[in-house]
């Protein structure tokens, strides 16, 4: 492995001159449409895994055995949604933040070594194919992660969970189910890998600003926040501290429709 040329971190303008100098490859065409060609084959063994054809299957059972307890329908759409992956420019960005941003090992490679394309990008990165599950209410997304465990465990998959709840003002909670692709590397020779797919479930509180907020995270996670600057919750005017506090409200406001969605629901039976 060379050695690197400085111990200060590139920026994400100069990601890719770095891992040429030091790997003695970029980010060609040819690196671009593999990505592409491996993403796309990857999602399809998805789909088509023991998995998601169970989670499509009782996609209707889940919704009526949480009705049954419970004043409200669980799911926001009818159908399960539609499994994407993630573009090539975005793993380009979570490699550089995985390589360079978030490496506490820095300079020397992060833990299991950099992830460099062709292959590290898809068994190393947990959400190269991803997908989200809205639900109408807070009290459906613990319950949705535990009945997802199960028909995972059902047919012999592991599949941790993350409930995520950022400073930000970020939250859902992250399932990420262990599936094996077959894919070609380079040389059109196929091998077999594991994937970690991606399938968020939130609000549709926290989906309908995901829009608004989105934009701002994608910009704010490939940056360093410079030491001593002002902290976004003193920075009031700023489009971060109100998107920020919004969120943060949404996820109260939840809460709160939970409580009165059973309280009502307790004073029904009373009457």
């Amino acid at each position: 492995m060379p050695e690197l040329v400085s111990r200060e971190r590139p920026t994400r303008d100069q990601y890719e001159a770095w891992v040429r100098k030091l790997f003695l490859q970029g980010f060609s065409k040819v690196i671009e449409n593999h990505y592409k060609e491996a993403a796309l084959a990857s999602l399809r063994q998805f789909e088509e895994s023991q998995l998601w054809r169970i989670v499509r299957q009782n996609w209707a059972e889940l919704g009526d055995k949480y009705y049954a307890t419970r004043p409200h329908q669980l799911f926001a759409e009818a159908r399960p949604p539609e499994p994407v992956v993630k573009s090539f420019q975005s793993i380009l960005d979570k490699s550089f933040r995985k390589n360079v941003l978030s490496n506490d090992k820095w300079p020397d490679p992060p833990e299991g070594g950099w992830i460099l394309p062709p292959i590290d990008w898809l068994s190393r990165t947990n959400d190269v194919v991803r997908t989200c599950i809205v639900v109408k209410y807070l009290d459906g997304v613990e319950y949705l992660c535990e009945e997802l465990q199960k028909l995972a465990e059902s047919v012999g998959i592991s599949c941790e969970a993350d409930f995520e709840a950022q400073e930000t003002g970020y939250y859902a909670v992250h399932l990420y189910p262990k599936v094996i692709v077959e894919v070609n590397d380079l040389n059109y020779q196929s091998q077999e890998i594991t994937i970690t797919p991606e399938i968020q479930i939130r609000t549709q509180l926290q989906d309908l600003v995901a829009p608004l907020t989105h934009p701002m995270y994608v910009r704010r996670r490939s940056h360093v926040e410079q030491s001593g600057s002002l902290k976004w919750q003193w920075q009031y005017r700023s489009l971060d501290f109100k998107l920020n506090y919004l969120t943060h409200t949404l996820h109260y406001v939840d809460g709160l429709m939970v409580e009165l969605v059973d309280a009502l629901a307790k004073e029904g039976k009373s009457d």
